[in-house]
């Protein structure tokens, strides 16, 4: 019997542990989780559990992780939810499971859990120790027979000329955004080394707010197209990025700078990035943590944002926060329109939402 973890959170490997005995058919022992504690709590209290929850281990391990109270008792609540459901309704669906943990971490060299340990924990406490789960492989290989984790870990970076809060009021100070010039920074730092190449541009916008990135590719004699779902006086073409009008295999970089947090279809938006991208090609993705738009960019749920581009068929060369440490930054305008789209991504602690921004570097797996 291999131990295997429940998350591949580092910092949450000393609280959950399991075992498993089998590829499909998963032995789950994670009864000292917070989780189960929680819920054998609620089956004994019923409602009075919230009555001692500050005291609770569930709320201890929310709180080290940044969550506040009015948060934590929505998760715990969620959680009962989950609870009460499989009590009526029985379990449904797999436990996703990866073929080695992501961190290394001192329980285990063998399986580890990606999704699914809050259901696993309501199981545990109904009396189900065998559940079924899918394993997925954690890694590819690239060409030098190096493997590369499924999830990739992120790069904290800063602009150079923004290494404290105070410069970036400087920048602001001067009239110029601190947040679109740390933007401008990262995309000047990447696309001056494109020479040559073709390269399409989504959600290009107009010559009034966009240009940046063609001016840069065509400075270094690249051939640069621009699409828009709107005419504007910058566009090449007019179109949606779910579906785009060139042949396959047609650029070198597929550059979204800003964007990718409105796709509403994500993973057709990514299938067509893929298809329009050669095989050496590489597709350059920023987005900010956004107070609209995609829930998991509102939330900044970037694991899952992960899971989506994996899913489509991309590696994940590179994924960067930019100016995260800046925790002093001013907040958005919380105005109604952003604080629903806060709730629909489960997000209360509206002064607790600070702007920074998210690069993806992609390519294709090397078949």
């Amino acid at each position: 019997m291999d131990e295997i973890s429940t998350q591949y959170n580092p910092d949450r490997f000393a609280q959950y542990k399991s075992v498993h005995d089998g590829a499909y058919d998963i032995v789950l022992k994670m009864s000292e989780s917070p989780h189960c504690k929680l819920l054998r709590e609620y089956e004994e209290k019923g409602e009075q559990v919230w009555k001692g929850f500050k005291k609770s281990p569930y709320y201890r391990m929310q709180r080290k992780f940044g969550k506040r109270k009015k948060r934590a008792i929505a998760k715990a609540k969620s959680l009962i939810e989950l609870y009460e459901s499989i009590k009526r309704n029985g379990f449904k669906g797999r436990i996703k499971v990866i073929d080695k943990p992501i961190v290394p971490n001192p329980f285990s060299s063998g399986f580890e859990i990606y999704d699914g340990h809050h259901r696993v924990a309501c199981c545990l406490v109904l009396g189900m120790e065998s559940l079924p789960a899918t394993v997925f492989k954690a890694v590819s290989v690239n060409s030098d027979g190096e493997f590369r984790s499924q999830y990739t870990g992120v790069t904290d970076c800063e602009c150079a000329d923004c290494v404290t809060y105070l410069h970036c009021k400087e920048c602001e100070a001067r009239g110029d955004s601190s947040f679109r010039r740390c933007q401008r920074t990262l995309e000047k730092q990447y696309y001056s080394s494109f020479e040559k190449k073709d390269v399409l541009e989504i959600g290009c916008g107009t010559k009034e707010k966009g240009g940046f990135i063609k001016k840069i590719a065509e400075e270094n004699g690249c051939r640069w197209t621009g699409v828009d779902i709107l005419e504007t006086d910058l566009a090449t073409h007019v179109c949606s990025v779910e579906k785009m009008p060139f042949a396959d295999e047609s650029f070198d970089c597929v550059i979204a700078s800003q964007a990718f947090e409105h796709w509403s279809k994500p993973d057709k938006a990514l299938r067509e990035l893929k298809r329009v991208l050669r095989g050496s090609g590489v597709a350059s993705l920023t987005a900010p943590v956004h107070l609209h738009g995609h829930k998991n960019f509102v939330s900044g749920s970037f694991d899952q944002v992960q899971e989506i581009i994996h899913r489509n068929g991309f590696q994940i060369e590179k994924f960067e926060t930019w100016r995260r440490n800046h925790s002093e930054l001013p907040v958005y305008h919380l105005d109604d329109y952003n604080k629903k789209h806060l709730r629909k991504a489960g997000v209360y602690e509206y002064d607790n939402i600070e702007k920074y921004m998210v690069h993806f570097l992609l390519t294709k797996p090397i078949q």
